[in-house]
């Protein structure tokens, strides 16, 4: 699985599913590229901030005595020089190099919010639509077994 993501918060409550689906296959490799963004006027050396950014994810994106999956970023996002500097605002799942979902919505609780009722969920759908999104990501589960699923809104 490969997730790329400009910003997870919440990320251990966001990340469960993902580390115990981890933890009950071995196999699963999870592959997540993240964005380490530099403050303005940060004059922090960037081996400092990737440090301090992978022991942040560790202890608070990450639930803990988890699997770890491999993290990567853009180091032009941490660059010394500004001009280099760039930001990964992508935020898209593959799965099985097969199924494909690209989005605009971060990895947040908010943006995972629960469905209950047919209605909360009609209300999503057109709320999406009126925001000119075309599709929404769906966390499902199905035996148990959660699953990413694109809903296309056209």
């Amino acid at each position: 699985m490969l997730l790329v993501g400009y910003a997870i918060y919440q990320g251990q409550q966001v990340n469960e599913d993902l580390a115990k689906r981890m933890k009950e296959n071995a196999n699963l490799e999870v592959k997540l590229f993240l964005n380490i963004s530099r403050p303005d006027q940060d004059t922090t050396a960037s081996e400092i901030l990737v440090s301090r950014y992978t022991q942040r994810f560790k202890d608070k994106q990450w639930p803990s005595g988890c699997r770890l999956p491999e993290v990567y970023y853009d180091p032009r996002s941490v660059a010394d020089d500004e001009p280099v500097r760039s930001s990964l605002h992508a935020n898209c799942v593959v799965v099985d190099a097969e199924r494909v979902f690209v989005s605009s919505a971060n990895f947040t609780e908010a943006g995972q919010q629960k469905v209950t009722t047919i209605e909360q969920l009609e209300d999503r759908i057109t709320n999406a639509k009126e925001a000119g999104r075309k599709s929404l990501l769906l966390l499902v589960r199905r035996g148990g077994e959660p699953r990413f699923v694109a809903l296309g809104l056209s």
